[in-house]
């Protein structure tokens, strides 16, 4: 348990505004796909008034999803890049390793973060909106 609480510790520490971004856009992609799923559970076995209303949310549901899934380790990445660049900008001759790693950590942390938020939106995904849009998909393939 110490690992993890060093690494929550250090984690927290240098949390900056490439995490914040990652963190604001995995909320909104898990809360869009959960409210596409609520929106949508009601659908059984046949095509009610507000059928294609529905799959159409699902599927825009899936799109935030593989969007959050394949956009949110690149903003980390984006976020590392940038902690990178400005490590290297910063150096003068003479610096020492104990001024280099606290320049670089937030880009780690934004990484961490980007990587954290794919994951979540991927169980999201493969546990809520897949099932339901194989059922939309069957229920529609059969019209």
């Amino acid at each position: 348990m110490g690992e993890f609480s060093n690494f929550l510790s250090l984690y927290l520490q240098n949390f900056g505004f490439f995490d914040q971004l990652v963190w604001l856009l995995g909320i909104l992609a898990v809360l869009y796909q959960g409210w596409a799923w609520w929106n949508s559970r009601e659908v059984k076995a046949n095509r009610g008034p507000d059928f294609d209303e529905k799959f159409l949310q699902l599927k825009l549901g899936a799109r935030f999803a593989n969007l959050a899934i394949d956009g949110l380790p690149l903003i980390g990445l984006l976020g590392t890049i940038a902690a990178l660049l400005l490590t290297f900008a910063s150096m003068t001759d003479g610096v020492a390793l104990g001024e280099i790693i606290p320049k670089f950590a937030p880009g780690l942390t934004s990484t961490c973060s980007g990587l954290l938020w794919a994951v979540v939106n991927l169980v999201f995904f493969n546990l809520l909106l897949q099932p339901k849009l194989q059922e939309f998909s069957a229920i529609h393939d059969q019209d």
